[in-house]
């Protein structure tokens, strides 16, 4: 995708539920602005700096996110990004940040996060996609069909070499592939009692509870 840059948004955020409310809060907002499903990239990224509770004071990491629409000038980004921003932050806007390009606002460690964000979306190196052209597949879809009919590039079990193109992946809701090392890769594992590995889930299907982590399997 080519077009308007990436703005990042750290808006304090430490569990991948409250990430993912908050990215389709920026999709629902991009699409109002006119922003098409096939041009409209959201993301989520672990980052480590400040903490969220005082923007003041190295933490640990949490989550920041990521807003790409190539329909939308980057003034019209910008507004969308605050505006969600805004909604989330409530009455304490110095506990988050933005950054697209030059233009910044916030605390600088959380500016920093949001930058990062930006840049991993940006670099295509690490993050989940949680809004993205051909998001919409669920059920049991052919993987040759998800990489056919969406952005994800690659379908990758971390059991072993598969899977092949006509095998399963079973979507209980909507897809969630990481970016790692330039592509879009959509991680799986067989389905329990799937026998000879021919129909698969995604790897996040078999956590429980908040996402642990948004650096990708391998991290």
């Amino acid at each position: 995708m080519t077009g308007t840059r990436v703005v990042g948004l750290d808006l304090g955020v430490t569990d991948g539920v409250s990430a993912d409310a908050i990215a389709s809060q920026l999709a629902s907002q991009a699409r109002a602005q006119g922003a098409s499903a096939a041009r409209l990239v959201v993301g989520v990224h672990r980052v480590l700096g400040a903490g969220p509770a005082d923007p003041t004071l190295p933490g640990t990491g949490h989550l920041a996110l990521s807003l790409r629409a190539d329909d939308l000038d980057d003034e019209q980004v910008w507004a969308v990004a605050s505006k969600v921003a805004a909604r989330v932050l409530g009455e304490q806007p110095d506990r988050g940040a933005l950054v697209l390009g030059r233009r910044r606002s916030g605390p600088r460690p959380l500016q920093r996060c949001a930058e990062a964000a930006a840049r991993e979306q940006t670099d295509r190196l690490a993050g989940r996609a949680v809004a993205f052209p051909g998001d919409g597949l669920v059920g049991a879809v052919q993987v040759g069909d998800l990489t056919s009919g969406t952005v994800i590039d690659e379908v990758l079990d971390l059991a072993g070499s598969g899977p092949r193109a006509d095998d399963l992946v079973l979507l209980a809701g909507r897809a969630r592939p990481r970016w790692q090392f330039g592509s879009l890769v959509l991680h799986v594992l067989p389905a329990p009692g799937a026998g000879d590995g021919a129909v698969y889930v995604p790897v996040e299907t078999m956590r429980t509870g908040p996402v642990a982590s948004e650096a990708g399997p391998a991290a």
